[in-house]
């Protein structure tokens, strides 16, 4: 119980004996000590997630405790700090506002949505090569919320780590990705099915380019063939591919040509591929993603 049971104890007051309650030690605080006996720490984060799904029964012990670090007559060891979350109403209906004696026990932050950090986990963790790949060309589809006469549409960092690993489960079993699986986890249909197509191709030529696994010079295109048929070539410039432990994995190049779709789409292969073995980190990726699109769309 978050609070304690309660408990019968013989007391003696004014010579009389008594009957009273006392309450056993709150499993949040018993939780810190198994964590110290575990771990041998004396320091510590308790952190509680949802914190406005408090129900009014349990706010005022929650104000105790988000005050005098107290449960009860159990204090919380000294050392430990308390951290608390949770989503603003607009997001979850079933939550209520902090209100002002809530909020004057604690340093409010609001924090936001952000790629960039989201990316660094995404490869430590090994999220999906296709989401990354796809983030990186359409950051705009990271993180949406909309209301819409049909209701709420809404893509979140969550839902794209979900997919992530039900896309890997699929593969492993040998199962088909398809489209419905996007909708399920991403409720933005725009999005799932732009994903889909993109991960349609990214699985596609991104496992021949990463069976193959070619040189320099075999992923170039022919200058002479494209000269002889007029086609007009753009260079992306030639960059150090540099994995996440700062060890550069050699040189690479790509040339596109813009009459020759051929080209473009070997080009993207490319990109995938390098995306896939984690050559380039995600910072590199959106440069090199933003001018192929560029690229393909002139």
């Amino acid at each position: 119980s978050a609070v304690g049971l309660p408990l019968i104890r013989e007391k003696e007051y004014g010579g009389q004996v008594y009957s009273a309650t006392e309450y056993t030690m709150s499993e949040i605080i018993a939780s810190i000590y198994d964590c110290m006996a575990k771990t041998g720490r004396k320091q510590g984060i308790l952190f509680l997630d949802e914190i406005n799904c408090v129900s009014e029964t349990l706010s005022p012990v929650m104000l105790q405790l988000l005050q005098n670090k107290m449960f009860g007559t159990y204090a919380i060891p000294d050392g430990w700090v308390i951290a608390a979350a949770g989503n603003p109403p607009e997001y979850n209906k079933s939550v209520h506002e902090l209100d002002m004696a809530t909020l004057d026990r604690v340093k409010h932050m609001e924090i936001e949505a952000d790629l960039s950090v989201w990316m660094d986990y995404a490869f430590a963790h090994g999220v999906h090569p296709s989401v990354t790949a796809y983030l990186t060309a359409h950051t705009e589809h990271f993180y949406q919320i909309q209301d819409t006469p049909k209701g709420q549409l809404f893509v979140t960092a969550r839902g794209w780590e979900d997919l992530s690993c039900m896309m890997q489960a699929y593969e492993e079993n040998g199962v088909p990705v398809q489209e419905s699986l996007m909708i399920q986890y991403l409720q933005h249909d725009e999005i799932a099915r732009s994903f889909y197509l993109f991960y349609d191709l990214f699985r596609y030529f991104g496992n021949a380019m990463a069976e193959q696994r070619t040189s320099t010079d075999q992923t170039r295109p022919n200058r002479k063939a494209m000269t002889a048929t007029g086609s007009t070539e753009t260079t992306i410039n030639t960059k150090t591919a540099v994995n996440s432990s700062g060890n550069p994995s050699g040189l690479w190049h790509m040339n596109l040509a813009h009459a020759d779709i051929t080209q473009g789409l070997a080009a993207a292969s490319h990109l995938m591929a390098c995306v896939r073995h984690g050559a380039l980190h995600w910072k590199e990726q959106a440069i090199l993603a933003k001018e192929l699109k560029e690229a393909l769309t002139s």
